[in-house]
C-alpha cells in the first residue's frame, strides 16, 4: 500500500507546473480608413477602393474637402462618384450619359 502511494506521489511532482499568464500577442493591424484622430483617406486610397469595386479609367476631379469626387467606368458605363474623405464611402454616385 505504501508503495502505491510513493508511486502516486512521485507522479504527481513530475507533472510540470502551468503557467495560466495571459497572451500577449502585441501585434498591430492597421488598415488605414480612418477612425478617431484619423486624417481620413488620401485621393489615392479613394481611387484604390474604386478599383477594388470594379470601377476602371479613375480620373480625380476634385480631392479636397469633406468629399473627393471621381469619374469613373464600370460595365461600359461612365460615372460619376462622390466618396467620403474621411472613410472612403461612396456617398453619390450618378450616371454620366
Amino acid at each position: 500500500m505504501f508503495r502505491y502511494g510513493f508511486i502516486a506521489l512521485a507522479s504527481l511532482l513530475a507533472v510540470p507546473v502551468i503557467d495560466a499568464s495571459p497572451a500577449n500577442a502585441k501585434v498591430k493591424i492597421d488598415i488605414n480608413i480612418g477612425g478617431p484622430g484619423s486624417r481620413g483617406i488620401s485621393c489615392r486610397q479613394g481611387a484604390n477602393i474604386l478599383d477594388d469595386q470594379g470601377y476602371y479609367r479613375i480620373v480625380a476631379e476634385d480631392c479636397s474637402g469633406r468629399t473627393f469626387e471621381y469619374r469613373a467606368r464600370r460595365n461600359g458605363k461612365r460615372y460619376w462618384i462622390e466618396m467620403n474623405s474621411r472613410n472612403g464611402d461612396i456617398i453619390d454616385r450618378e450616371r454620366i450619359y
